[in-house]
């Protein structure tokens, strides 16, 4: 007996040590399977990010005359390329590298650190282990939101713009300007951030809400969609002498329609999972997704009812950029407002769309999507939002639990210092985007690379360097009898490139470039400042 129970002990110590072994594999199975999890989550938000690019690409074709519909496809195919290249080459260096995070500086520009490699996503003991899989998931994740931004660019200046011109501003917006608002914002060391835990030295002791992006992506490239536009000037014949709008030759409604489907569908990729994390985080990444479908679904109901008071109509395009409009709006604080949050959000995202829209056509500024009032003026009014209509369970369940009653929006009781933070952050981006779009919007003017010639807008871009329209014959034929009949009408192209009809009242559709005289060298078929230029 004696001797038994030291046995009993020694197997009952070997069981128990055997067991905790196993608990410990359990343990590591289970968080290798959380990471792949977690990296697969943002892997399908990338995927779903990046297919917004085809609904962007069908709101731009559908919106643009057929005579450049090449063009935009080539140029959006593009933007995607240039961004993946740059965030490759520079962006995420800027927007997450690691560098002296304890010196001020790296608060407001991050290192320079060229080429993403792999390197920098080593684990804590300098391995390259399964943590890594989950850092290039999170490198795919925000590459697809760099072009999001940049494609907010590309539709607002559709028609005139110099694609060389155009994709050495695109380089600059993919490597510095956007990556650097990424850095304040996102990154747990940027001066606005809120990401950090450990933190004292947090913007108004918060950092700003803007949890997917209304500020950070929408506001940025809303922007310098402005800056641009105002700087390359209207369409020919968008304006005629007397400051009245004209109507513009837009190729199909139902593709637009289409694209605004893919964008919504897109949006829960862009708004939902950027929980970056679902193990846990179900519940925030759910209820994300649910206030972006109240906020579009009010936004785009606001903007028919009161485009039928206001105007007794309502168009698809409006209701299309209605949508868009409340989809912007919530992107900041998706994760953190309650439902009739959202909804509050989206409606007065849609009269905040109509007016600034509005505003445009009052000042004679040509934004073909009307991306300006859409992704600035909502992305500034999301971030705004935010501050206003945050929760404190919301924040708690999104953010930091210890901050819940602090930080949450001004109209939970909270006070003013969140509403204060987003307010100096959203400000802080349109300075920084205003006067970088508009020095480097300046230099490539100054380079005659910026718009392309009269001669090649009015021919169309498709005509004159990829290789012909492909409209299609029927459409062809409608466009010879038009002519005809503008010919027969005595129509002729106003001195902005407008048209103006006879008695008959029928507008010309053909081209003319008697009255070309502009020294533009980009895209003309002509020998123009002694070279000959293309593209």
């Amino acid at each position: 007996m004696k001797h038994e129970r030291p046995r009993a002990r020694a197997a009952m110590e070997a069981n128990v040590t055997e067991l905790w072994q196993i608990v410990e594999a359990l343990q590591v199975e289970v968080g290798s399977m959380q990471t792949d999890m977690d990296s697969m989550w943002l892997m399908v938000g990338a995927i779903l990010v990046v297919l917004m690019q085809a609904g962007f690409t069908m709101l731009e074709v559908g919106s643009v005359g057929a005579k450049h519909t090449k063009n935009l496809l080539i140029k959006n195919i593009l933007d995607l390329a240039v961004a993946a290249v740059m965030w490759w080459a520079v962006g995420w260096g800027l927007a997450f590298g690691k560098g002296a995070e304890e010196n001020g500086f790296n608060q407001f520009f991050g290192p320079v650190s060229s080429f993403t490699r792999g390197e920098e996503f080593v684990d804590e003991a300098g391995n390259y282990g399964t943590e890594n899989g989950y850092s290039w998931a999170l490198w795919l994740f925000q590459w697809s939101f760099s072009g999001t931004a940049v494609t907010i660019v590309s539709g607002a200046v559709g028609e005139r713009i110099c694609m060389s011109g155009y994709f050495l501003f695109a380089q600059a917006m993919v490597g510095l300007i956007y990556p650097t608002v990424v850095r304040w914002g996102w990154n747990s060391h940027g001066w606005a951030s809120a990401w950090s835990s450990t933190r004292d030295d947090l913007l108004f002791g918060c950092g700003v809400i803007d949890f997917a992006g209304s500020g950070v992506v929408h506001a940025t490239g809303g922007m310098a969609a402005l800056v641009m536009v105002v700087l390359i000037g209207p369409r020919l014949g968008r304006f005629s002498d007397g400051g009245a709008k004209n109507k513009m030759e837009r190729q199909s409604v139902i593709i637009e329609t289409l694209g605004a489907f893919i964008l919504w569908v897109g949006w829960y990729g862009f708004n939902g999972c950027s929980t970056l994390y679902i193990t846990g985080n179900s519940h925030v990444a759910a209820k994300a997704m649910v206030c972006t479908s109240i906020a579009a679904a009010s936004a785009a109901l606001g903007v028919a009812c009161a485009s039928l008071i206001l105007f007794q109509h309502v168009g698809p395009g409006q209701v299309i950029n209605g949508l868009l409009s409340g989809l912007v709006a919530i992107t900041a604080g998706c994760a953190v407002v309650e439902v009739e949050g959202a909804f509050l959000i989206g409606t007065i995202a849609a009269l905040n769309y109509l007016g600034c829209s509005r505003l445009l056509e009052l000042v004679r500024i040509d934004d073909m999507v009307d991306a300006s009032p859409v992704h600035l003026a909502n992305g500034v009014w999301g971030v705004i939002a935010a501050g206003l209509f945050a929760s404190q369970e919301g924040y708690s369940a999104s953010y930091y639990s210890e901050r819940g009653s602090m930080c949450c929006g001004l109209l939970y009781g909270c006070g003013p210092r969140q509403l204060m933070a987003n307010m100096v952050f959203v400000l802080s981006v349109l300075v920084w985007v205003g006067l970088t779009t508009l020095a480097i919007s300046h230099g490539v003017k100054y380079m005659g690379i910026l718009r392309i010639s009269n001669v090649v807008e009015r021919m169309g871009t498709d005509s004159a360097a990829h290789g012909g329209s492909d409209m299609p014959e029927f459409a062809k034929n409608l466009l010879s009898r038009i002519e005809a009949l503008a010919a027969k009408a005595g129509c002729t192209d106003t001195l902005e490139g407008g048209e103006s009809c006879g008695p008959s009242g029928v507008h010309s559709m053909a081209p003319s470039i008697a009255s070309d005289s502009a020294p533009q060298r980009c895209n003309s078929p002509l020998f123009e400042g002694g070279r000959k230029t293309m593209f």
